[in-house]
């Protein structure tokens, strides 16, 4: 026996008249509190530089000190202009907090790692309870920062700044 095809019908909504859905309308919560946590690290970013300006004998002897001070700088420059951007409604403010809160996060892992490296190599042996304090304590320093990364990149603050309408 053959089996009968079934007739074809168009797609779910055929010739329809109204066009694409309407959007949600665009709120600004998000991306003000994206610019507010982004001015909020940049602060403590460059409270970071400040503090190994202020021991620069140091910092000049120490790659990884020296390390520090670049990730603070680079974290700092792109967070306070990235923020500012951001309440203008600019892509590129967007961008640049997207980037610098990713860039915190990466750094913040980095000196993780660092510390735990510099620990195996001092006494040979990593503790866990050294482990778990610090993995926690970075990890409270983390989140403003993944805070910052989602609030900067999700569908209202986008919706936000290509919207651009008077607040």
């Amino acid at each position: 026996m053959s089996q009968q095809s079934l007739p074809q019908y168009p797609g779910p909504y055929p010739n329809e008249p109204y066009g694409d859905p309407p959007q949600p309308p665009a709120h600004r919560g998000t991306a003000v509190a994206a610019s507010v946590l982004a001015l909020v690290g940049a602060a403590v970013h460059l409270l970071g530089v400040l503090a190994l300006f202020s021991r620069i004998d140091v910092v000049a002897r120490s790659p990884f000190a020296l390390t520090s001070l670049a990730a603070n700088l680079v974290v700092a420059g792109l967070l306070l202009p990235g923020a500012i951007l951001l309440l203008q409604r600019r892509v590129a403010g967007q961008v640049l907090v997207a980037t610098g809160a990713g860039f915190a996060v990466v750094y913040f892992a980095f000196m993780v790692l660092a510390g735990f490296a510099a620990r195996l190599s001092l006494n040979g042996e990593l503790d866990s309870r050294s482990v778990g304090y610090s993995s926690a304590r970075v990890l409270v320093v983390c989140l403003p920062a993944i805070a910052t990364l989602v609030l900067a990149v999700i569908a209202p603050t986008r919706r936000w700044v290509r919207q651009r309408r008077a607040w």
